[in-house]
């Protein structure tokens, strides 16, 4: 446990003062902030945080530093590769044991932590298949968007007698992921606010990629 807390400690530079980022987000570095905030509906107060000078870890420090937790997390789940995404959501969900209490919910999160760590084909239909049998009520439901975020990653176009349906949209998995993490984070409302910074700070080493998923 002291380890654990070792490498999930200290994503954010001084946690009395003001928040900092320390080191740059090597996963996400290549993307301008304006280009990843076009991908989803940014709140009018974090656009106050928007400047053309911000890079990815200063724009979320401010939207840290302004208590605008959720689309600091949005523009994380955005801005991260699909795997690195739902591997945060599986991360974060998993610290809430009451989001995986019941065996519905408990499947789909074993099935979204088994494609991260196997991002086979197999295993992204086996997450579709865990997260639709969800009824995506609370607080079971940011398991089944964890699950949904492995399944809408990619694979092929699915051909029926009827009709061809496309391959799921881009950003889907983003959004699953960020909704996710939202969920797990308010399934407790009198912690919203310490459980978010904890996301947070989670979201941010996986960003700067000082933690790795583990095979």
């Amino acid at each position: 446990m002291k380890k654990l807390r070792e490498i999930f400690s200290g994503g954010f530079a001084g946690r009395i003062g003001p928040f900092s980022i320390s080191d740059p987000f090597t996963i996400i570095s290549h993307r301008p902030v304006d280009e990843i905030c076009r991908d989803f509906e940014l709140q009018e107060e974090s656009r106050d945080c928007l400047s053309k000078e911000h890079v990815p870890e200063r724009f979320v420090e401010k939207l840290v530093r302004a208590k605008l937790y959720a689309d600091a997390i949005r523009f994380l789940a955005y801005g991260l590769p699909k795997l690195q995404a739902t591997w945060w959501s599986c991360v974060c969900v998993r610290i809430v044991p009451v989001c995986f209490g019941d065996p519905v919910s408990a499947e789909a999160l074993a099935s979204a932590e088994a494609w991260v760590k196997d991002p086979s084909e197999q295993n992204r239909e086996a997450a579709l298949s865990s997260g639709s049998k969800h009824n995506f009520e609370m607080p079971g439901a940011a398991a089944a968007w964890s699950a949904m975020a492995a399944s809408w990653s990619g694979g092929e176009p699915v051909t029926t007698e009827e009709e061809d349906m496309p391959a799921p949209p881009e950003h889907l998995t983003a959004h699953a992921a960020s909704g996710a993490i939202l969920l797990a984070a308010t399934a407790n409302p009198n912690q919203a606010n310490k459980v978010y910074r904890e996301f947070l700070d989670k979201g941010v080493q996986i960003a700067q990629g000082k933690i790795q998923i583990s095979p």
